[in-house]
């Protein structure tokens, strides 16, 4: 899940596998490939999909 940390105006990463608990991904992990804005949308694989929809 992408987060907004607007005290600090970035982004990040966290984790998660019940959307109720999240671990922070180190940003050292990941890396996106476009400059997010509030209410950014992007596109999403059907098996990630399946997933969220299952929880």
């Amino acid at each position: 899940m992408f987060m907004d940390s607007y005290k600090y105006g970035r982004f990040f990463m966290q984790q998660t596998d019940d959307m109720l608990n999240f671990r922070r991904v180190n940003k050292n992990d990941y890396s996106v490939d476009f400059s997010p804005r509030h209410g950014s949308v992007t596109a999403i694989s059907g098996e990630e999909y399946e997933r969220l929809a299952s929880i």
